[in-house]
């Protein structure tokens, strides 16, 4: 994700698609090779997944916090036709592929300051990131790493929107990726699977704050023979123009 070309181009007034449009042409000239692939039988997969303000507040079938309202009532997630707007929170959750390598990041943007309220939210979401890596360690089981993140979560005072508001929450907070977009282990509730160097994960801590906005972070992390490694290289922070 190249943040300083989104930063040149996101502006109040355009779509969520347009932008995330704008960002996926500037993949494809990278070597972005648009197909992502997942192990999940009939599941559709793109990349344009771009909630600003209330979008990301939407819930719905998608196994994700956020859902979105989609472009139609036939493809009901991810970015829509609303219009970003300034002083809201734009969660920019984009997937891509390079030479059969997937990779999927979230960061948070605005158009210049955010309510306090979503940034403080947006920062619980780092903290609890930064706070898991630290955690991991080879041989550890992936349930008390997704059961640490709501340990965290729960401190900060997210307890209620973390993982997608009641009713609706998730019960992962990453996932394998690789030659896949999502493929096992997960970082997930009941899921046994000892860490070990070599592995790769995205994490992705989010609060969904329904009705009204998402907050939150995904960053890819190697596991290495004595805790993490962020491949990631887009700092974690909220960027603003």
């Amino acid at each position: 994700m190249n943040t300083k070309d989104m930063q040149a181009v996101i502006r109040p007034g355009i779509s969520e698609m347009e932008f995330s449009g704008m960002f996926e042409g500037f993949a494809r000239k990278q070597g972005h090779g648009f197909q992502l692939r997942v192990r999940g039988f009939q599941t559709e997969v793109y990349t344009w997944h771009v909630l600003s303000g209330k979008s990301g507040g939407m819930v719905g079938l998608l196994d994700s916090p956020a859902s979105g309202a989609g472009s139609s009532p036939a493809f009901p997630c991810g970015a829509s036709s609303k219009l970003l707007a300034p002083h809201e929170p734009i969660m920019v959750d984009l997937s891509i592929v390079r030479n059969g390598y997937h990779m999927d990041e979230t960061r948070m943007f605005a158009l210049g300051a955010l309510p306090e309220r979503a940034a403080d939210a947006c920062r619980a979401a780092i903290e609890i990131q930064n706070a898991v890596l630290e955690k991991v360690t080879p041989g550890l089981p992936v349930s008390e790493l997704f059961e640490f993140s709501r340990t965290v979560a729960g401190s900060l005072g997210y307890e209620i929107p973390y993982l997608g508001p009641p009713g609706y929450k998730v019960a992962f907070v990453g996932h394998g990726i690789g030659l896949e977009l999502i493929e096992p282990p997960f970082i997930a509730k009941n899921r046994n699977d000892p860490l070990a160097p070599g592995m790769t994960f995205a994490l992705e801590p989010k609060m969904v704050f329904e009705n009204e906005f998402s907050a939150g972070i995904e960053s890819v992390f190697l596991v290495t023979d004595t805790g993490a490694r962020l491949i990631s290289r887009v700092p974690s922070q909220v960027f603003t123009r």
